[in-house]
């Protein structure tokens, strides 16, 4: 198992296992976007960082669930479990 919680930084550090081919049986991770007005910019960034890994992940075989939202989508916490 794989437990990610690492301040914003699981999109860019949980893709590089994935491209390397390792593949964890299950993976737990919590996805913090920046928070702010004026970090729209990075906001958009890291949205998109979390959807290329979860797009990596499902072309990986894992189901992918939701275990727990914050409120206005700040935290994502995810479990994903590879076939």
């Amino acid at each position: 198992m794989l437990k990610l919680d690492i301040e914003g930084a699981a999109p860019r550090v949980l893709s590089h296992p994935l491209k390397a081919g390792i593949y964890p049986k299950r993976i737990l991770c919590e996805f913090e976007r920046p928070v702010g007005f004026e970090r729209v910019f990075e906001q958009s960034r890291y949205l998109s960082e979390v959807r290329q890994v979860l797009s990596q992940m499902k072309k990986a075989n894992y189901d992918i669930y939701k275990i727990r939202r914050s409120p206005f989508e700040r935290q994502l916490e995810v479990l994903a479990v590879r076939n």
